[in-house]
Formats: structure tokens, C-alpha cells, sequence
């Protein structure tokens, strides 16, 4: 997924044929855009949520740029089974990344609803959750071992919490020695303004 998105962001921004050769040999020869559509084929005792970050940021560059008929309809899969799969956690990029791609409304309220709780405190504090009643535990452990919520942890109550974390896991933070860059807010907000699905008031 990564290398076609790449090869077709080079070719949009250069116009060099090469790139758009590698991409056509990619696509017709080695089945690289059929293979987008079995990606993350695993039991959930093993979510990796780096992979959707993986997945869905090249997703969108395929959708914006990728226009042939043939495969268009092969990324259309692919972002829609990726989609149905994270709708559950809540993660403002995931929803305006397939808002944009899919054209149409992936839980863009959600989407405004977690841009507006996520705290401007950057320092990763240490956030424990896992004596709550109110959050019942998931039988299986994440892939890491640590125990996790059967339900997204709300976000002012997880700390910093990425693109690629699991939003499951009820204890995070580093007692405030790590500091985040702010990007998983930054992006899906300007993304979203872009597109026009966030607008000022």
C-alpha cells in the first residue's frame, strides 16, 4: 500500500513517467492493489494499531490520485473494510481520512467531538483507569499483554493518545518525562478544514 501511494504522490508532484511505470507494473504484473484488500488478516488478540496508521494515510493518497477505473474500485474496498473495522475507536483521522476518500459522512461529528476533548497539555501524564467499574475489561489482553476496556477510554481521561495507540488500554503516561508534538491533533484538524467538514463558527 505504502510503495503504490508513494509512487503515485511522486508522480503527482514530478509528472516522471518512471514513477507511474513502477506503479503500473506494481498494479498489473504483481497484484500489489489486489493484496490492499487483505491487509490486517489476523485475530484481534494481535491489533497492531501502527498498521492502521500503516493503512489508511496511504489509503488516502490512493483515493485522491489513483483514478483508474479498474483500481479505483479495489481502494474503495480496501478503505471501506479498514474503516468498518476502526469506526469503534474514534479516532478523528481515521473518520476525516474516509469522509474525504469514500465521500461521504464517516462519523464526522464524532470526528469534532474527540478534536474538541483532546487535551492541549502535551506532557504524556501518567493516566490510570483500570480500577473503574464504569469501563468493563475486554477477555482478551492486548497484543502487548497489558489489559484493556471493551470500549474506547474518552479522551480526556487517556492522556496522549496517537493515531497508533490503542485507545483500549486503561493505563498510559510516563509520570510527565515525555512530551508529544501535538500532530495527532494538528493533522485531522487542518485535514478536516481542508475538505471543509470543520468549519469555523
Amino acid at each position: 500500500m505504502q510503495i503504490l501511494s508513494f509512487l503515485k504522490a511522486a508522480y503527482h508532484v514530478t509528472k516522471d513517467q518512471k514513477f507511474e511505470k513502477a506503479y503500473q507494473t506494481l498494479t498489473q504484473k504483481h497484484h500489489y492493489a489486489e493484496n490492499m484488500v487483505q491487509q490486517k488478516m489476523y485475530g484481534p488478540f494481535d491489533m497492531n494499531h501502527s498498521d492502521d496508521e500503516l493503512a489508511f494515510l496511504p489509503n488516502y493518497i490512493l483515493m485522491r490520485y489513483a483514478n483508474d477505473p479498474k483500481l479505483l474500485p479495489v481502494y474503495t474496498k480496501s478503505t471501506q473494510r479498514s474503516w468498518k473495522v476502526e469506526q469503534p475507536e474514534r479516532i478523528p483521522i481515521w473518520n476525516i481520512i474516509c469522509s474525504a476518500a469514500l465521500k461521504k459522512d464517516c462519523d464526522l461529528k464524532v470526528a469534532l467531538e474527540e478534536l474538541q476533548q483532546i487535551p492541549m497539555d502535551l506532557i504524556t501524564w501518567t493516566m490510570e483507569n483500570s480500577h473503574r467499574w464504569d469501563l468493563p475489561r475486554d477477555q482478551l489482553n492486548d497484543r502487548f499483554g497489558k489489559a484493556q476496556a471493551v470500549r474506547p477510554i474518552p479522551t480526556p481521561e487517556r492522556g496522549i493518545s496517537k493515531w497508533n495507540s490503542n485507545t483500549f488500554i486503561y493505563d498510559t503516561g510516563s509520570n510527565g518525562y515525555g512530551e508529544d508534538d501535538g500532530a495527532f491533533f494538528l493533522l485531522p484538524y487542518w485535514m478536516g478544514r481542508y475538505h471543509g467538514f470543520l468549519i469555523e463558527k
